[in-house]
């Protein structure tokens, strides 16, 4: 529903502190103990971070979570190209996500989305470190990625996009 997308542009103009959100349904496949490690690693560089790992919490309190932050940590053994329930929650709440996916199939799968590639980060399970760093050292980036994953999501994910795709394909 449209009236569950949140466009806060605000949280990015005071980004002394940023919070990382990870919300695995399932822990050992989404990558978490990879996060961590990688979150340690990067508090004990001196990174300054909000680090919140959301486990066994209804929808609503990880929307709630969501509402503030600005990266996402998504999923990392990913070898398609699936967005997920959580991907688009996170993207349609204005947070920069990361996650896996393979870019070859966009063009095998002929996805017509335009954006798909450009709207999250594309990060394999061993680069989880480096593109998190990356964001952290290049906070503006930050907001680069949570506008185009707002956008994508806002284009292709409300009900009234699924109900034009589902027109132009089954009601020709």
């Amino acid at each position: 529903d449209k009236d569950h997308f949140n466009y806060n542009p605000k949280k990015f103009e005071k980004l002394s502190t940023i919070k990382i959100v990870h919300a695995p349904s399932a822990p050992i496949g989404k990558g978490t103990p990879l996060v961590r490690a990688a979150i340690k690693k990067l508090s004990l560089e001196g990174y300054n971070f909000k680090y919140v790992e959301v486990l066994g919490k209804s929808n609503s309190q990880v929307i709630d979570e969501l509402q503030d932050a600005h990266i996402v940590l998504n999923q990392f053994y990913t070898t398609d190209i699936t967005l997920g329930l959580f991907a688009v929650e996170a993207m349609a709440n204005h947070t920069a996500v990361l996650m896996s996916y393979d870019p070859s199939l966009i063009n095998e799968y002929k996805i017509e989305r335009e954006g798909f590639d450009s709207c999250m980060l594309n990060t394999k399970y061993w680069e989880i470190y480096d593109n998190l760093k990356f964001l952290l050292d290049n906070k503006h980036e930050i907001k680069v990625y949570a506008d185009r994953g707002y956008d994508f999501c806002k284009k292709y994910f409300t009900y009234e996009a699924a109900s034009n795709y589902y027109n132009s394909v089954f009601l020709k």
